[in-house]
């Protein structure tokens, strides 16, 4: 299982969905990973509303 953890930031919700994302993409090794699975829409659903932005960043 693989987590982002996601904290209070500068970045849009929808800029921190995009970059949760493109994280996730190249944490995957399946290459078959697409936007059908996660996409940045999808993730923005899930998002507080304000600005955030990946822990480790």
């Amino acid at each position: 299982m693989t987590t982002i953890a996601v904290e209070p930031g500068r970045y849009a919700r929808g800029d921190t969905a995009k970059r949760i994302y493109r994280e996730m993409r190249e944490r995957f090794v399946d290459e078959t990973f697409d936007r059908k699975t996660a996409n940045p829409d999808r993730i923005k659903r899930f998002l507080p509303p304000g600005g955030g932005r990946i822990e480790s960043e």
